[in-house]
């Protein structure tokens, strides 16, 4: 359906203004800035970079190794994307749920405009005539494509589609002739091709991959390339399975953009069985989460090892074979911004607000600049750093972050001893608003979240001995996530509204609130017989909170209902449930309003 609605006019220029975007922070000051996105301007050594706690840019010049100077502008500034003359830019405020237009130079930074875009904004691409910007809504999912409509100082978007997805979009990039868009899932495994005229979905596939951080075209335009890694759901957590790189894999996964998409056709499949899988990591070092990717000369592709603070220099790609040097970097390397007409590359260190700037050819890091100071670290942010810590595990193949992508869930059945035994794979549970929760595990044996955390570190990732205080820090990060915000419509009109409160009273009918409690949590400290028998005999399931269900895609302890509709008509939750057709519709409707 397309949408003509105009979703801001131009806004005057925030110049002189109080709300941010005018007055320079210096970057002596001391806070969290965690650099996430990162592109230069047109002389090629003025580095732009988007910090995603501050919500501020800031300008490195590469050459002196010096901060040219830090910008306050927005809440969470999460990713930007070039126009064409590299002195404008579009910036996503992931918190104020905003896209903002801006204008950088190596002196000044000035918002222009700022309008607002869905829920969960979270990435921008713009196509190369600059006249139309894609912005990418995780958790509301969706695209949403715009014509820009830049005249001068005229900046008036209109949004043409609003695209809704099967999955939480996270990285998208455009096809050579700007004409199509290519959307990755944030958690799990779904790909998708949007063509921007129509905002028809040309093409939406399942790979067997998960967590898919990085995400590029190869230069002849023929092929996209995912960075991702790839849970094997039938063998268990074991150590043998961990150091052989069989139970994780981390991945480069090359598809032929033609297999998704065929002249004039439009296809749904599996992308797992076209393409290359090209493994990193080998015996005794790990390639824990892959994340960013840009491609050099000579046919290599550099991934950022975000889980092992290094980059590795893929070499022989379109070869199907894989050769990796490795550089040590920062904490947490997320992105690779390569400097035009040279083999440098920049690397944004998440968590410790560094940028690294590598010599590919030399294999060295030629300088680490700090964006600024950083107060002394809490015991949240200590537990930040080793939730995405893939040396946690044996050999550093992966991290809490591997299953729990930013702490909600890769959909995945895993085979861990979380229920006490093998044989007996089950979904990963997000652990947002995991703070709420009565009760871990699939049984509801671990009462205490310092116990889970433990149990997994040990059981499940087979790293190095950790202690209390370890424990205690990633437990204090993990109490800092809320809960997952349900997939809401852009409206909620009076026969929505209806339809939520008839569900709410079909949902207490069935004395659903038994044991999904509101109105916090939606679950329950007991565990109870709910028709269902794991492959060992377990039939005592504890229940899993219902905020935010909507987010989740497939349902029960090993993924059988593929919707919440199926859950009642297939399965008959929680027994002999029969619902008219409105009355599950309500119901449902009722479910992902929570």
């Amino acid at each position: 359906m397309v949408l003509m609605v105009m979703i801001a006019i131009q806004q005057a220029a925030l110049r002189g203004q109080s709300r941010p975007g005018s007055s320079v922070k210096s970057p002596a000051e001391s806070h969290l800035r965690r650099p996430v996105s990162a592109v230069f301007l047109p002389d090629n050594r003025t580095l732009c970079i988007a910090n995603q706690i501050s919500g501020s840019l800031s300008l490195i010049d590469v050459e002196q190794g010096e901060v040219l100077g830090e910008w306050k502008l927005a809440k969470s500034l999460v990713s930007l994307a070039t126009l064409p003359d590299r002195t404008r830019l579009l910036a996503v405020d992931e918190a104020n749920h905003e896209l903002l237009l801006l204008h950088v130079t190596r002196e000044s930074v000035r918002v222009e405009s700022r309008f607002p875009v869905s829920s969960g904004a979270i990435h921008v691409v713009a196509t190369p005539d600059g006249r139309r910007a894609v912005v990418a809504a995780l958790w509301s999912h969706c695209v949403e494509i715009m014509d820009l409509n830049t005249n001068g100082d005229s900046f008036s978007p209109l949004l043409r589609h609003r695209v809704m997805l099967p999955f939480a979009p996270r990285l998208q990039c455009l096809t050579p002739d700007g004409q199509r868009v290519i959307v990755a899932d944030g958690f799990g495994g779904g790909l998708a091709v949007v063509e921007l005229a129509s905002g028809k979905i040309l093409a939406s596939q399942e790979m067997s991959g998960h967590n898919t951080r990085g995400l590029i075209l190869s230069p002849d335009g023929q092929k996209i390339v995912l960075a991702q890694q790839i849970l094997n759901e039938h063998l268990p957590t074991t150590q043998e399975n961990i150091e052989l790189g069989q139970l994780m894999q981390n991945v480069v996964r090359v598809l032929p953009l033609s297999s998704l998409v065929k002249a004039g056709h439009q296809t749904t499949g599996n992308a797992s069985q076209t393409g290359t899988v090209l493994p990193l990591g080998e015996s005794r070092a790990g390639a824990g989460d892959p994340a960013g990717v840009a491609w050099l000369k000579g046919d290599r592709l550099v991934v950022a090892l975000s889980g092992v603070q290094q980059v590795g220099v893929v070499s022989h790609v379109h070869a199907g074979s894989v050769t990796m040097a490795r550089t040590a970097v920062g904490q947490r390397p997320v992105a690779v911004i390569p400097r035009p007409g040279t083999s440098q590359v920049a690397v944004l260190n998440q968590l410790d607000d560094s940028v690294s700037l590598a010599d590919i050819d030399q294999q060295i890091v030629d300088r680490t600049i700090s964006l600024g100071p950083q107060p002394s670290l809490l015991p949240k942010n200590r537990g930040e750093r080793l939730f995405f810590d893939a040396r946690l595990s044996r050999d550093g193949w992966l991290s809490c972050h591997s299953c729990h992508p930013d702490g909600h869930s890769n959909g995945r059945l895993a085979d861990t001893l979380g229920d006490n035994s093998y044989g007996t794979p089950k979904r990963t549970l997000t652990l947002l608003g995991t703070a709420f929760t009565y009760r871990w595990a699939w049984n509801g044996e671990v009462v205490s979240l310092h116990d889970q955390v433990r149990k997994s570190l040990i059981e499940s990732m087979h790293g190095a001995k950790i202690n209390a205080e370890e424990i205690r820090d990633i437990v204090s990060y993990l109490h800092t996530l809320p809960p997952p915000p349900a997939v809401l419509p852009h409206a909620i009109d009076a026969a929505d509204q209806a339809s939520i409160d008839r569900g709410q009273k079909i949902f207490e009918a069935q004395h659903c609130q038994n044991c999904h409690i509101p109105p916090i949590v939606y679950a329950s400290h007991e565990s109870y017989e709910v028709g269902l028998t794991d492959e060992r005999g377990l039939a005592k399931f504890n229940p899993p909170s219902l905020r935010g269900v909507s987010q989740g895609t497939r349902f029960f302890h090993d993924n059988r209902a593929e919707s919440l509709e199926s859950v009642f008509e297939d399965y008959n939750h929680p027994g002999a449930t029969v619902l008219s057709q409105q009355d599950l519709a309500d119901l449902v409707r009722f479910l992902k309003s929570i």
